[in-house]
C-alpha cells in the first residue's frame, strides 16, 4: 500500500467534472516541497501495515499516534490539490485577470478641462454659526 493510492482514495477526482485525482495534479508538489513530511507518512504506513488489521483507516490511526502530524499533513495535502490549477479551474475558481489583453484608456484632451479651472471653486463654504 503507498502513501499516494491511499491520498488518491480520498481525492479520487471526478472525470465527468473534468476534476483530476490527488496523483495527477499534487504528487510531484508533495515529494518536492514536502518530502520530509512524505517519508515521515509513509513510515507511519509501514507500522499500520504491521499492527492492524486493515480495518482501521490509515487516517484514524494517524490521528491516535500523533496528532500534530495528522494536522500538518492533512494542512499540507488539502492545500496542494485545491491550489493546484486543474482542480480550480474544474471548479471554476480558476484566477484570470479582470482585464486579459490589460486596462488603457484613450488619451485624455486636457484642454477640455481648461474651462473648468478656470472657473474657480465649486463649492461652497459652510456657515457656522
Amino acid at each position: 500500500m503507498l502513501l499516494i493510492d491511499i491520498l488518491d482514495a480520498q481525492m479520487p477526482g471526478d472525470q465527468a467534472l473534468g476534476v483530476p485525482c490527488f496523483s495527477k495534479v499534487a504528487e510531484q508538489a508533495l515529494l518536492r516541497e514536502h518530502g520530509t513530511l512524505a517519508a515521515r507518512m509513509s513510515e507511519f504506513l509501514e507500522d499500520f501495515a504491521s499492527e492492524t488489521d486493515l480495518s482501521e483507516s490509515f487516517f484514524n490511526f494517524l490521528k491516535r499516534r500523533d496528532i500534530e502530524l495528522y494536522s500538518e499533513f492533512r494542512e499540507v495535502v488539502v492545500s496542494l490539490y485545491f491550489t493546484a490549477k486543474p482542480v480550480l479551474a474544474a471548479l471554476g475558481e480558476e484566477q484570470i485577470p479582470l482585464f486579459p489583453r490589460g486596462q488603457s484608456l484613450p488619451e485624455i484632451n486636457y484642454d477640455l478641462l481648461e474651462s473648468v479651472y478656470q472657473r474657480g471653486s465649486i463649492w461652497r463654504p459652510l456657515n457656522k454659526e
